[in-house]
C-alpha cells in the first residue's frame, strides 16, 4: 500500500506486471522482519531501492506516519501470537481429553 501511495503522491503510474514485481520483491524480503521494530520501512525502503520504480527521496512523505503505523503493526503481530497460543493450547487438551480453562488474573 505505501509503495503504491508513494508512486501515486510523485506521479508515476504503475503497469500491473511493475505492481506484481512489487509485490513479489517484497514478500521475499519481508520475511523474518515482524518481530523487528521499524521493519516494515527498511523493507519499503530495500525494495523501492531494488526495484527502482520509485525514487527513494519519496520516502521522506511517509517516514513520520510509520511510525504511528508500526504500532499497530506490532500490536496485530501481538494479538495474532496469543490467539494462536490459546488456540494451540485449546486443541492439544481437547486432543488429551482434558477440559480448557483460561486462568483467571
Amino acid at each position: 500500500m505505501a509503495s503504491k501511495f508513494l508512486a501515486q503522491a510523485v506521479g508515476i503510474d504503475h503497469s500491473w506486471q511493475q505492481q506484481l514485481v512489487m509485490v513479489g520483491v517484497m514478500m521475499l524480503i519481508s520475511k523474518g522482519t515482524a518481530g523487528i521494530a521499524g521493519g516494515a520501512f527498511i523493507v519499503l525502503a530495500s525494495t523501492v531501492t531494488a526495484v527502482g520504480h520509485i525514487p527513494l527521496a519519496a520516502l521522506s512523505l511517509i517516514v513520520g506516519v510509520d511510525r504511528i503505523l508500526n504500532e499497530g503493526r506490532v500490536f496485530i503481530n501481538v494479538l495474532s501470537g496469543a490467539n494462536r497460543a490459546v488456540g494451540s493450547a485449546r486443541a492439544l487438551c481437547q486432543r488429551a481429553g482434558e477440559a480448557f480453562e483460561l486462568p483467571v488474573a
